[in-house]
């Protein structure tokens, strides 16, 4: 069975940008070996935020079926999913847009506990 990886990636921000991001790294993924598990694709078509709740509760039931979290982005999403992925322990990877190339950062370490706040730091000292 392919390892899952759950694709956290902004939508919001720019839509058809970060769709084709988002379709170039499940692609990416596919043609690893993986199998690329993305809200972005489930849940693109929803233009509010009177949902936003609701699907990012599913999105936590995602990672939990998933072997790893691949984070894309620092929205406020993405930084809520990364916090659910470590508060789990789930193993996870942080990846940032540099020069149209996304750049690999794996964390060398897993903090036990974390908040939003201290989420938002780390994903903001790796950019």
């Amino acid at each position: 069975m392919k390892k899952r990886v759950f694709v956290s990636h902004p939508f919001v921000d720019n839509p058809s940008v970060n769709r084709i991001k988002a379709d170039m790294i499940c692609r990416g993924l596919l043609e690893e070996g993986y199998l690329p598990i993305s809200p972005l694709h489930l849940f693109g078509f929803y233009n509010g935020d009177e949902d936003r709740k609701d699907i990012l509760q599913f999105c936590y039931k995602l990672i939990d079926s998933c072997d790893i979290v691949h984070v894309y982005g620092e929205s406020e999403g993405c930084l809520a999913e990364l916090e659910y992925a470590i508060k789990i322990g789930k193993p996870w990877r942080v990846i940032v847009w540099v020069a149209d190339v996304y750049i690999n950062l794996h964390p060398s370490f897993k903090p036990q506990q974390a908040r939003f706040t201290s989420c938002r730091a780390l994903v903001v000292f790796f950019i």
